[in-house]
């Protein structure tokens, strides 16, 4: 009996070691579009800075289905933000689409005047070109947040 507790207090203590903490402190929240820039401390140590954009799939009214766009580059933030800027300035009736890495894909269609952003599994959102303007600027602000 003595040798088992004697086992389980030095298990007990083992385990103690293999314990994390982890914070996340959100840095950054968008004003145009529910986004943010977020970093996550695991043990008192920075270790990962991202965006996060969720978005209600659009294909769906009666459910919730969540669509995301998660960025964890800088120079993919970039991408994104210059791309939604290119495509705000696209007139009416031209049909253009681009690729943001592979996390998402921003379309314009020559019979709306709507622009669709959807994730990588094919959900999406729509937004108005003036408000791919602003997102564009508002990312552009948080760009040197990420590494």
């Amino acid at each position: 009996m003595k040798n088992l507790i004697l086992l389980m207090a030095l298990m007990s203590f083992s385990f103690n070691g293999f314990n994390q903490t982890k914070e996340r402190v959100t840095i950054a929240r968008g004003n145009s579009a529910d986004y943010k820039v977020e970093k996550v401390i695991t043990n008192s140590t920075d270790t990962l800075t991202y965006f996060y954009w969720g978005f209600q799939n659009q294909k769906y009214t009666q459910i919730t289905d969540i669509g995301s766009i998660m960025i964890t580059k800088k120079e993919d933030l970039q991408l994104l933000a210059s791309s939604l800027q290119k495509v705000s300035e696209k007139e009416k009736g031209v049909s253009f689409e681009i690729a943001v890495g592979n996390y998402a894909t921003i379309n314009l269609y020559d019979f709306a005047n709507t622009i669709y952003i959807s994730d990588k599994n094919g959900k999406y959102t729509t937004i108005s070109k003036n408000k791919a303007k602003e997102i564009a600027v508002e990312l552009q602000e948080y760009i040197n947040f990420l590494k």
